[in-house]
């Protein structure tokens, strides 16, 4: 008994002191600020079920792991996670959290409930004046500024991501054109290198960033520019000078502080005609000797000293924050002015950054995390009147959103087109759904016509949602299918936390009687309870600004193949695509980058297997005529989630989903002729025919999104089966 009391005592302590281990390691990663490793150490022992922690420890996991998402831009699971601590009984320990959930709703486009959370926080700390209540404050300003920007929104600025040849799941950033050239960075792995780490597998890769060069201005793929980038270096942010003689960027190495501590400096490259191509750089004089960053350059000219200014972005001393943006004058062979400030006017407590000065128009842009702003950096613009740079002014909705947006550059030749980098929906990602920065390119119009968006339902100024209306109806300008005021709290947005709407007429509080069958509150309340009536439970949630019923939320499926309509779903009444991009409504083909010429590229490699190119639909596939199964005596479709295929499989990466929050599946192996094993996931439970597979569309992608959302298998998608065999042709995607 006493041998088998110590086995028992043992093991336990060795649980404890691998959770210990665990923890100890994942708090490192937290407090160096490598996120990423963070978010997949916390992840890991939130997991774990064998893990008994104390519930101070594990709240304190909770808050860390929330707190790292946000700072990866995952801000649906930090608020998640922070709304966890929130209502526990150790808020109290994590004062900062209302704040973070502010953030968090920010970042999600809920600027009424954003700005209630930072309005709690200002009461609640009312005494203080430290740094994290004065952002409170300016965040308040911010989300007025972003519901009035809401209203008034740009509707002839066109804005158009750059294809895969110049984007990558990475970051890609800093635009400027030379010539028919389009300069860039982006990260990219050094493919020699022994200390390589990367998100997905923390022991093995390391990103660098490189400067990049795409021909026709971005269109063509993107080729390193070898003469300037060095290995196992950081170095980007080019610039190039107004006589094109002379390139400056941006080296950076590690701190020896932090792994994630990037330390750069300027450096210029002349160019050499005689060999084309840039000679070797040089360092910059202004940069600082201390461990302060000086970055992202840009060049123009200075009508009142008559020669070239460099602006940059550094955190070097003499500033008012973060990031500061400075200038220097270079009046030739070398010399330099000392840096010079752009004052308090246009730099903040927070961080300015990517300056860019149009010389025709007189106007600096740049963006910044402090001045009210949508979410993120936003880009602005600050005139220059008698030498002065006036009040920084938000350029509002498109070129900002409520993500990062920064980079905003004007090509010198052409005052029409631009280039803006932004990690906004629609960019390629690595993890999450707003990681990474992509390059877009933006039409500019001579003059901005502006549209009253009345497409917003807005919430009323309330943390609870017990009312079920507000007591004034707000302006009628906030109008969606005909409501004229708030019935459903925006945070409530998703099936995860749906709001029931009640079968009875809601009580005015003023009189204590149902409203009347003629007051604007019924009206409100029956309109809604026609969507209510849509659901079996009358449970409705938000989506998009839009009260939908939950159980009838559409996929986050994107209908990419526009060209073929589901009207054609039988052979015979198949379409034939055609062999050249299809034609816009102003009869010019599509261009390259926009999302109909990339469906149109996807369709034609499927539409390739046909001989007469006809394709057609078949329950949600789109395939082609020699896939067809006569109708008698096609079997129902089952599904399976893969979410990888390789040569060189190690089950043990795998291994997580059949444990923990994917307990209730497993992992199949399924290898294929040409020596491909596919990575599938399947219910644990087998089907009456003894076969392992969704019976329907809905949980496999219900389980897909949740596979995407956790561990960023942007590639996985549902597979369509018949007798076990894989349905050739496109499969559904989330």
């Amino acid at each position: 008994m006493l041998r088998y009391i110590l086995l028992t005592l043992s093991f336990f302590l060795t649980l404890f002191l691998t959770a210990q281990s665990k923890l100890k390691r994942t708090d490192y990663f937290y407090e160096d600020g490598d996120m990423f490793r963070a978010i997949e150490g916390y992840s890991a022992i939130i997991n774990d079920d064998d893990l008994e922690l104390e519930d101070s420890i594990e709240f304190r996991i909770l808050y860390r792991y929330a707190n790292a998402l946000r700072l990866t831009y995952h801000f649906e699971d930090a608020l998640y996670h922070f709304e966890k601590v929130y209502n526990s009984d150790y808020k109290d320990r994590y004062p900062l959290c209302d704040l973070n959930i502010g953030y968090c709703l920010k970042h999600l486009t809920k600027y009424d409930s954003a700005r209630l959370y930072f309005k709690k926080y200002i009461q609640d700390n009312s005494d203080k004046t430290d740094e994290f209540k004065m952002s409170a404050e300016q965040e308040v300003l911010s989300c007025d500024l972003a519901l009035n920007l809401l209203k008034n929104q740009a509707d002839n600025i066109l804005i158009n991501r750059l294809s895969d040849k110049v984007n990558t799941k990475f970051a890609d950033f800093a635009p400027h054109l030379i010539g028919d050239f389009l300069y860039y960075s982006t990260m990219r792995f050094e493919s020699m290198s022994e200390r390589r780490r990367d998100v997905g597998d923390p022991n093995k890769k390391h990103l660098y960033s490189k400067i990049m060069t795409s021909e026709v201005k971005g269109l063509a793929d993107g080729v390193q520019l070898n003469q300037l980038n060095k290995p196992y270096r950081n170095v980007g942010n080019s610039a190039l000078s107004l006589d094109g003689k002379r390139l400056y960027f941006a080296r950076g190495r590690k701190s020896k502080k932090s792994d994630w501590n990037i330390i750069a400096k300027l450096y210029v490259s002349e160019f050499n005609e005689q060999r084309n191509k840039w000679k070797r750089p040089r360092k910059l004089p202004f940069n600082t000797k201390e461990l302060k960053t000086t970055t992202q350059p840009h060049v123009s000219y200075d009508s009142t000293e008559l020669c070239e200014v460099i602006y940059f972005s550094s955190t070097r001393k003499g500033g008012f924050g973060g990031f500061d943006l400075w200038k220097v004058f270079h009046y030739g062979s070398g010399k330099y002015s000392e840096p010079i400030n752009l004052g308090d006017q246009i730099n903040s407590i927070g961080d300015e950054m990517t300056a860019h000065f149009h010389q025709s128009s007189q106007t600096l842009y740049f963006s910044s995390n402090w001045h009210p702003n949508l979410g993120g950096y936003d880009i602005f613009s600050s005139k220059t009147e008698k030498g002065v740079l006036s009040k920084p002014q938000n350029m509002g909705i498109p070129l900002n959103g409520a993500a990062n947006d920064l980079y905003y550059y004007i090509s010198p030749n052409d005052k029409n087109l631009g280039f803006l980098t932004s990690n906004r929906i629609g960019s390629n990602i690595l993890l999450g759904k707003s990681c990474c920065n992509d390059i877009y390119q933006v039409a500019i119009p001579d003059s901005i016509i502006l549209k009253t968006n009345t497409d917003s339902l807005q919430q009323k100024d309330s943390l609870n949602g017990n009312n079920l209306v507000s007591n004034e109806p707000t302006s009628t300008d906030n109008k969606v299918n005909g409501l004229k005021f708030e019935i459903v709290p925006k945070e409530f947005n998703s099936e995860k936390n749906p709001y029931t709407l009640p079968k009875q007429m809601p009580i005015d509080k003023e009189s204590g009687k149902p409203y009347a069958d003629n007051s604007p509150y019924a009206e409100a309340f029956k309109e809604v309870e026609k969507i209510a009536n849509q659901s079996k439970d009358r449970k409705l949630y938000w989506d998009n600004d839009v009260l939908k019923p939950s159980n009838n939320k559409e996929t986050d499926i994107n209908p990419l193949y526009i060209f073929v309509p589901e009207s054609s779903n039988r052979p015979e009444n198949a379409i034939s695509l055609p062999r050249t991009i299809p034609m816009d409504s102003q009869g010019k083909p599509y261009q390259q980058n926009s999302p109909e010429y990339l469906a149109f590229q996807k369709v034609d490699k499927l539409v390739e297997k046909s001989n007469d190119r006809k394709l057609y639909w078949k329950d949600g596939i789109l395939t082609t005529i020699e896939n067809i199964t006569p109708a008698g005596d096609q079997k129902p479709y089952l599904y399976k989630v893969q979410i990888a295929a390789v040569r060189n499989l190690k089950t043990y990466k795998y291994k997580m989903y059949g444990e923990g929050q994917f307990s209730s599946y497993k992992v199949i192996f399924e290898k294929n002729n040409s020596g491909v094993t596919r990575v599938v996931i399947v219910p644990k439970n087998a089907n009456a025919d003894g076969s392992f597979a969704f019976k329907t569309k809905e949980e496999a992608l219900s389980l897909l999104k949740r596979v995407i959302e956790t561990n960023s298998y942007l590639d996985a998608f549902v597979g369509f089966y018949l007798d076990n065999e894989r349905v050739d042709g496109l499969l559904l995607r989330n």
